[in-house]
């Protein structure tokens, strides 16, 4: 039986290729609400209670709470929103894993490990000139920032910013004008991720630079880490000490599911195996580097 069940109207079928546990041929003709109880009495064979989410519409408001006795969990209002669909079921996946919920929070966790990222990044940069750094190194430290930074964070904070500027636009219209949001402010925070990006490949070219012993090159990567790490955690502050707290006024629960369906997405573009991988390596950083 599958965990999670859509209902696409009190009189529809269940979603072609939804796998329904054997259920008999006449369920299809069934309404919603009977569909319901009788996926209800169906056993847990997977140990596991179906989510059933049914889409209503204002005339079928009535029975809502007929379906809510018959079992349904969720409702969707009619016309259909697919993305809506995809961010309820993102949000129960996460809640029966035990997962958070809440992608702010998912973005704020990572400003975590990226401050933890940027002050390895320091201390190596204090020993250029001082003790010689591999190849290896170096290119770790360009490709760590690289991932982290640019292919994953940043991308979920270009979808958080999109959704977040569409609520906005809804709640104020096409012009906000409030001392707390500007599209200026938001201008910024695009504004620094192109400029880290600009860094990050001034990184990758000072390192070759340093690799190849040219003159003065190990005093122009030291300063270009040290111009990401600062610009970073400027960009960090900024956005957890304004930006962050703003979007809480305005992101509804369906604008999370959302971003942590799009979340989703990105990581594994990426790899997750390869982003733990990361992580992990950060953290033994700093144990070698003795790093508190």
């Amino acid at each position: 039986m599958a965990d999670l069940f859509s209902l696409y109207s009190c009189k529809w079928p269940l979603i072609p290729g939804l796998k329904t546990g054997g259920f008999p041929a006449f369920i299809t003709k069934l309404n919603g609400i009977e569909v319901a109880t009788e996926i209800r009495k169906q056993p847990k064979a997977s140990g596991k209670t179906p989510y059933i989410i049914m889409v209503t519409s204002k005339s079928g408001q009535e029975n809502m709470l007929l379906a809510l006795e018959a079992g349904v969990d969720d409702f969707i209002s009619k016309p259909i929103d697919s993305s809506i669909l995809i961010s309820r079921i993102k949000v129960v996946e996460r809640q029966r894993k035990e997962l958070t919920t809440n992608a702010m929070s998912i973005l704020m966790e990572e400003h975590i490990a990226l401050a933890r990222m940027s002050r390895v990044f320091e201390t190596l940069a204090e020993k250029i000139g001082k003790n010689p750094l591999s190849n290896a190194l170096l290119e770790w430290v360009s490709s760590t920032a690289i991932m982290l930074d640019t292919k994953v964070h940043h991308k979920k904070e270009d979808i958080f910013m999109m959704i977040f500027l569409e609520r906005v636009l809804k709640e104020h219209g096409e012009s906000p004008n409030s001392r707390i949001f500007s599209r200026t402010s938001l201008k910024t925070i695009e504004d620094e991720h192109e400029e880290l990006k600009i860094i990050l490949a001034d990184i990758q070219n000072k390192v070759k630079w340093y690799l190849e012993k040219k003159k003065g090159a190990d005093l122009t990567l030291k300063k270009a880490i040290n111009d990401y790490v600062h610009l970073l955690q400027i960009h960090m502050e900024r956005e957890d000490k304004y930006l962050f707290p703003l979007s809480y006024k305005y992101l509804t629960e369906d604008d999370m599911g959302r971003m942590l369906a799009e979340f989703e997405n990105v990581e594994l573009k990426v790899g997750i195996k390869k982003l733990d991988k990361r992580l992990e390596q950060i953290i033994k950083a700093e144990a070698i580097l003795n790093i508190k």
